[in-house]
């Protein structure tokens, strides 16, 4: 995806999709305690200077089904790259946080902290090898008498390129489906994907507030992976309209393969065909020659091939036909 960050900010800002996400693919005892139908996002403004701004951050405010006053912040970051320094990021922020709910007054009444749950969303194309605890970054001796001063911390790792194929494609959650378009690289895949997801909002209209997120989703991933030009496309209106595009671009896509496989396998008849002549009449070839003719075009082939009978020597035939 061009804008990877972007796309996830607006999906997770949906309540549905955050609680599909920690339920799936969370799936920890403690997330059956969480009441997701009582969740609030939290509106973050603080920012420091040497990291990224958090505007319109993802950040959500989970109450448990005991009614206790304490609070499950689900903070959501978002990578297409590792990062090694991660943990120290998420420290910085679950820090932040903290500050501003003190700032706000808007601890429990025992003035307490709420619990802080950071969650790294992770769509690179290699393994996420970074240290997931901050305490994995920091350089002292195991047993060091200063490693009680040293803070820790921790984030939950998604790396969705780790994620089994099998397993995605029997889970019934628009995460998953997400996931699989972002990973997509066939567009022969995308159809179908339309029709899944299709199917999953109708079985759960919850979703309908992003669907035209994922419609947009799947049309980038098509004009992308097809070679197609974003700029003379119009994008779906909804998932139904992001169906039929699907499949009539597919045909357009196809029949373009197609001509293209005819005109490399003329091109390749034409080269071979070219190459026997001029090896009958001028020996071995060069490297050099054989080289110019694999690169050649059929108009070029066709000219060559008329001077071999008038032409006195290999370099007279290769010169360029202009």
């Amino acid at each position: 995806m061009a804008d990877h960050d972007g796309t996830y900010h607006q999906v997770y800002t949906d309540p549905h999709m955050v609680a599909d996400l920690m339920v799936h693919f969370v799936n920890e005892p403690w997330v059956q305690e969480l009441d997701f139908t009582h969740m609030q996002r939290l509106n973050t403004k603080f920012h420091l200077r040497f990291l990224p701004k958090r505007e319109g951050d993802v950040v959500w405010q989970i109450p448990t089904h005991s009614g206790a006053m304490v609070y499950l912040l689900v903070m959501l970051e978002f990578q297409s790259a590792v990062n090694w320094m991660m943990a120290v990021r998420i420290v910085a922020y679950t820090n932040l946080l903290w500050l501003q709910l003190v700032h706000e007054k808007k601890l429990a009444s025992d003035g307490s902290l709420p619990p802080i749950f950071p969650a790294v969303i992770y769509n690179g194309e290699h393994p996420w090898l970074a240290p997931v605890r901050l305490r994995d970054l920091i350089g002292l001796p195991e047993g060091s008498p200063l490693w009680k001063f040293q803070p820790d911390g921790q984030f939950f790792l998604i790396d969705q390129g780790r994620l089994p194929p099998d397993l995605l494609r029997q889970m019934e959650a628009v995460s998953a489906l997400l996931f699989r378009i972002d990973q997509c690289m066939d567009p022969e895949e995308l159809p179908g994907l339309a029709e899944e997801l299709f199917q999953m909002i109708t079985r759960h209209p919850e979703f309908e507030n992003v669907a035209r997120i994922l419609a947009d989703m799947l049309w980038y991933a098509m004009v992308t992976l097809t070679g197609e030009s974003v700029a003379r496309k119009t994008f779906p209106k909804d998932l139904m309209e992001a169906q039929i595009m699907l499949q009539e671009n597919m045909k357009t896509w196809r029949a373009k393969q197609q001509q293209e496989w005819l005109h490399t396998g003329r091109q390749k008849e034409g080269a071979s065909m070219l190459t026997r002549q001029l090896q009958r009449r001028f020996g071995d070839l060069p490297p050099w020659a054989s080289q110019k003719i694999a690169d050649a075009d059929l108009s070029a082939l066709e000219k060559w091939s008329l001077r071999i009978l008038d032409a006195q020597t290999l370099e007279s035939v290769l010169v360029d036909p202009s």
